[in-house]
């Protein structure tokens, strides 16, 4: 009576031939997205709040550690980057608050203190890599041993400074070494 009855879906006032191909995609997709809700239910989201230096993608950076194998080199030569610029801003913020804290750099360390201030925010984002050169970072150890970039430090309460700054620049000689 119906030579079409295999293929043909009932609807709510007409009949239509079924698409195997679109019922094996619906079927597909529908597969997908249950898989894809479960994913979603055993995430765990979190949101982290706080004020700037307070160490929120510092958590995030051991979790990755932890749960996911660490960092792809890739990702290290970007930290790399990070790193050098952060170098060279901190001790240019230094530099700088010395200054307006009347704050006098050695003679033989007022040259250095010239060429660090000398580097634009945008060179030092465009071509850090080039600039923190081995040399640089003898530069900014021995800027890093000056008396009154010591004094301006003893006051980093009165400007803003990267945290980690201390730490950067007690390690900076072997931060610059083209192997780091």
């Amino acid at each position: 009576i119906f030579p079409y009855a295999s293929s043909v879906s009932m609807g709510l006032c007409a009949s239509a031939p079924v698409d195997p191909e679109g019922a094996r995609r619906d079927t597909e997709i529908s597969r997908n997205l249950k898989k894809d809700r479960k994913e979603m239910e055993s995430e765990i989201k979190l949101l982290l709040l706080g004020a700037g230096e307070s160490g929120k993608s510092s958590i995030f950076k051991q979790m990755k550690i932890i749960h996911h194998n660490g960092f792809q080199p890739r990702d290290c030569l970007q930290f790399k980057q990070i790193i050098y610029a952060n170098i060279l801003q901190s001790m240019r913020v230094l530099i700088s608050a010395a200054q307006k804290l009347g704050i006098p750099v050695e003679p033989q360390n007022r040259e250095r203190a010239q060429r660090i201030m000398s580097f634009s925010d945008a060179q030092i984002i465009q071509n850090i890599m080039t600039i923190m050169t081995p040399e640089m970072g003898r530069d900014i150890a021995l800027l890093w041993r000056d008396s009154g970039i010591l004094e301006t430090f003893k006051r980093r309460g009165e400007f803003q400074l990267n945290d980690s700054a201390e730490c950067y620049f007690n390690e900076i000689e072997s931060i610059c070494v083209a192997s780091y």
